[in-house]
């Protein structure tokens, strides 16, 4: 009797395991290959600053796993927590560095929302990737302003004299903003290259 009870109990146990072990999997296929990976980019608007950097190490350690919620975390910027969440997505994204460049790309081309188009705009300036050169050239063409901000600063940041011609087609923004940041980012260009201004 004994021997019958212990088998149904491993057979008990097994079952419970099995169970949470399909609960789990079917969490990670809903999230895209982790659980609650918006979570820590959540706590990330948090007024706790010691929640605030928990949850930032963690998304920097967890590199590209966190990338998109990141980058959505940049947009809807309705309230005050929301803003600083934006700021530290960005910050975050720069430290994450090369795994977060194609789909920071990626959100400048295709995002309807300004926001994260001008945020992602900002943080490819911040990584220095040449790559982002040309999706960043075309963001100078934005319907909005602090898209075409953005992508004018991040242009000087990175330096690349494939930028100088479209910076000087800038110069003639109907921002004045946009104006000023394309003729800084000019200086910056070609002193980096060592070429003379005119």
């Amino acid at each position: 009797m004994r021997k019958t009870f212990t088998i149904i109990g491993n057979i008990v146990g097994f079952i419970a395991l099995f169970g949470i072990g399909v609960y789990f999997l079917g969490v990670e296929t809903m999230t895209g290959g982790c659980v609650n990976a918006s979570s820590p980019v959540k706590d990330l608007r948090r007024s706790d600053r010691q929640i605030q950097n928990e949850a930032y190490d963690t998304v920097v350690e967890g590199q590209d796993r966190y990338v998109p919620a990141l980058i959505e975390s940049m947009g809807n910027l309705d309230s005050e927590s929301e803003i600083v969440g934006a700021a530290m997505a960005e910050s975050a994204l720069a430290d994450i560095g090369k795994p977060a460049v194609e789909p920071l790309i990626e959100a400048l081309e295709g995002s309807d929302d300004f926001a994260i188009r001008a945020g992602a705009a900002n943080v490819l300036g911040m990584i220095n990737d040449p790559i982002a050169v040309e999706p960043l050239i075309i963001g100078l063409k934005d319907s909005d302003e602090q898209v075409r901000l953005a992508s004018a600063d991040s242009l000087g940041e990175i330096g690349d004299p494939r930028a100088i011609e479209p910076l000087m087609n800038t110069l003639n923004d109907t921002y004045y903003l946009v104006a000023e940041a394309a003729s800084s980012s000019l200086d910056k260009i070609k002193t980096k290259n060592g070429i003379p201004n005119n």
